[in-house]
């Protein structure tokens, strides 16, 4: 017979509190092994789930899983190598420590246990003392590797922000890059674009001196000769009107291009709010048209007259309002094209809504809605999370609204939030404070 049945009813040398209601699960076909174990374990602060056989045992521990098992080795039907096996094949049962519990003193039978999974041994006739040190031991070490998974998990975690945070770091890099390239463009368009402009207009002042002097001379010319002159200088001179047009539409684009290209550098200025969206509009509409000739969409633009000077920093916020209206503008593009798929009679027109409000408490809203493809309903809770994208794969890197996102919540203490009761289409909505 064992020792086990020696210890006394309480016996506080061998009480440990840590193990209070840990649960130890014993799987041994002899009642009384079972029995004495069982009350033994008890008596010391385990809470103890037993099994006669190793089917049963797998029922039970799949049901409930313990902290530790004790198997013993030498039992009818499934033996406690085919039980370990078992458990050690189950995902939510491979990490429990298995301590075998066997008469079997031979180093290959040891061997054997320890290749199938099992932790340690306990050889009968137990030892109250070895019992509870070999159990101590591998509870103390599950409950460090538990320690260790949860700290890996946190510092997992952790290193994904961090990579979260760096990625988005060298995009605002890149964006700031890239503005600067802007600008350095810009520049260099706007000499030989001012000498177009400037041809135009002279050429117009020509076109116009040349008619006058004809017309003082028409009695000296052939009629059919003056008036095919007359309707010549004509076309000139609407040709020179329109690259007049065009070439003034163009300085206003690259001026634009200037104006949103430049950094911050972290200085709040009061800005016209309503001035600074309608630049936005207008530069992220020809840049879609740039890239899309075809793209039109039709814009609603509602802004209210209260709204005076804002204190924001004004490049940041016009990369928050391009980058809004070019998801619109890429959605209303795309509900087209699936529209037009769909049906040649189509009748959908491609729209946006622009929109800023004075709110209570000092504060004034910006809404964009457009009225295409809209948001899938799995994306909308997270739309904000860095590499979330509703576009197909290359054409955006999902980094777009998280840092508008930290634009307008970090750099100016306001919200930016997805209208979740829109039935159609989407809106984002912009809320500031109207003094930093």
């Amino acid at each position: 017979m064992s020792n086990l049945d020696a210890v006394p009813e309480q016996d506080s040398s061998l009480d440990d509190s840590s193990t209070t209601q840990e649960v130890i699960f014993v799987v041994d076909d002899n009642t009384v092994n079972l029995s004495m174990m069982s009350k033994f374990l008890t008596r010391v602060g385990y809470s103890v789930r037993v099994a006669k056989d190793g089917q049963s045992a797998l029922k039970k521990i799949a049901y409930e899983q313990p902290e530790l098992i004790l198997l013993d080795i030498m039992m009818p039907g499934m033996d406690g190598f085919e039980t370990c096996q078992a458990l050690k094949a189950l995902p939510e049962t491979k990490d429990i420590p298995i301590i075998f519990m066997t008469a079997l003193a031979e180093t290959v039978d040891k061997v054997k246990g320890l290749s199938v999974g099992a932790v340690d041994y306990i050889t009968k006739p137990f030892q109250q003392d070895e019992v509870l040190a070999r159990l101590r031991i591998q509870l103390k070490l599950r409950a460090l590797n538990k320690q260790i998974e949860s700290q890996n998990a946190v510092l997992h975690k952790t290193v994904e922000q961090l990579q979260r945070t760096q990625t988005q770091m060298i995009a605002q890099e890149k964006l700031a890059s890239l503005g600067n390239l802007t600008a350095g463009i810009a520049h260099e368009l706007r000499n030989p674009l001012n000498f177009v402009i400037n041809f135009a207009e002279s050429s117009q002042e020509l076109m116009d001196e040349l008619k006058t002097e004809i017309n003082n001379n028409v009695d000296q010319l052939p009629a059919d000769s003056a008036a095919n002159i007359s309707e010549l200088i004509g076309f000139l001179n609407d040709n020179a009107a329109a690259t007049l047009k065009h070439g003034q539409r163009a300085s206003q684009i690259i001026s634009s291009m200037m104006q949103h290209a430049r950094s911050d550098n972290g200085i709040v200025e009061d800005v016209l709010i309503n001035e600074l969206i309608a630049e936005a509009i207008d530069f992220a509409y020809h840049s879609r048209r740039a890239k899309h000739h075809l793209f039109n969409a039709k814009i609603h633009q509602n802004y209210d007259s209260q709204i005076q000077k804002v204190q924001v920093l004004p490049a940041a916020l016009s990369r928050v309002i391009i980058n809004l209206l070019e998801n619109a503008f890429d959605a209303v593009h795309r509900h087209h094209e699936l529209q037009n798929q769909e049906s040649e009679n189509s009748n959908y027109s491609p729209q946006v809504w622009i929109s800023t409000n004075v709110l209570e408490g000092n504060k004034l809203e910006i809404r964009i809605r457009d009225n295409g493809v809209g948001i899938p309903q799995e994306l909308k809770e997270k739309i904000f999370d860095p590499f979330v994208t509703t576009k197909t794969p290359g054409e955006g890197t999902g980094l777009g609204l998280s840092i508008s996102h930290d634009i307008v919540v970090g750099q100016h203490g306001g919200t930016l939030k997805l209208n979740l009761d829109l039935e159609e289409g989407t809106e984002f909505i912009i809320v500031l404070p109207k003094h930093q």
